[in-house]
């Protein structure tokens, strides 16, 4: 197993600025984006390509240290 699979995911990296989603929320960490997109977000819509790009980029930012 190489290096980088060992290494746990860091979901608590902060973002380079805050994203706010007016009257919804504020989102700061790849932890916050993570919650957004897999409790939040209807499942036919984490589905669309757009979605499954965000997810991907999500979880190798998450792994990027």
């Amino acid at each position: 197993m190489s290096l980088r699979m060992r290494i746990r995911p860091d979901w608590s990296r902060k973002l380079p600025r805050p994203l706010k989603i007016p009257t919804v929320t504020t989102l700061h960490t790849l932890a916050d984006i993570r919650e957004l997109v897999e409790k939040h977000l209807p499942a036919e819509c984490r589905e669309r390509e757009i979605w499954r790009h965000v997810a991907d980029r999500l979880n190798r930012r998450s792994s990027n240290k």
